[in-house]
C-alpha cells in the first residue's frame, strides 16, 4: 500500500485479462491503482475508466479472486490477482444461470452494437481500438 502526499491510501491490484479481451486493452497483465479497501465493484468501474472500450462487454465478465468468482462487493486487498474473464461456451445468458450474481448482469445478455463491432474487428485482423463507440 501507498500513502499519497494527500493522506489517501491506495493499493494495487493485479489484472490479468483473458480471450479478446487482451487484445482490445493491449496487454494480458495489468496493475490498477485502487483507494484501500475499494471492492471488485469498484475494480470494475476503474477498468471502464481507463479502458472505455471495456465499458460494452463489462456486464458481461466474470472477475475471480484467487480462482473464485466473486461478487461485486467483494473486498480486495493489495496485491490481490484478478481476472477478468468473457463468457464461455454459450455466453452471458448460460453462465447467468450457472454464476447467478457473480459480476453478471441480466439486464444486458446481450451485447451491444459496440461490442460486436470490436469483436468482429478483431477476429478479422482489425485494431479493435479502431472501432468508434
Amino acid at each position: 500500500m501507498t500513502t499519497t502526499a494527500d493522506g489517501t491510501t491506495t493499493m494495487m491490484v493485479h489484472v490479468r485479462l483473458f480471450a479478446g479481451l487482451r487484445h482490445l486493452v493491449g496487454d494480458r497483465d495489468i496493475e490498477i491503482a485502487l483507494p484501500a479497501g475499494a471492492t471488485v465493484g469498484v475494480l470494475r468501474e476503474q477498468l471502464i475508466a481507463e479502458y472505455p472500450i471495456l465499458e460494452a462487454l463489462m456486464t458481461t465478465l466474470v472477475c475471480a479472486v484467487g480462482e473464485e468468482m466473486q461478487l461485486p462487493e467483494h473486498v480486495l486487498r493489495d496485491g490481490d490477482a484478478v481476472d477478468v474473464i468473457p463468457p464461455i461456451a454459450g455466453g452471458a445468458a448460460i453462465a447467468e444461470e450457472r454464476h447467478a450474481g457473480a459480476c453478471w448482469s441480466s439486464a444486458r445478455a446481450r451485447r451491444s452494437e459496440t461490442e460486436k463491432e470490436a469483436w468482429h474487428a478483431e477476429y478479422r485482423g482489425i485494431d479493435p481500438r479502431a472501432v468508434r463507440a
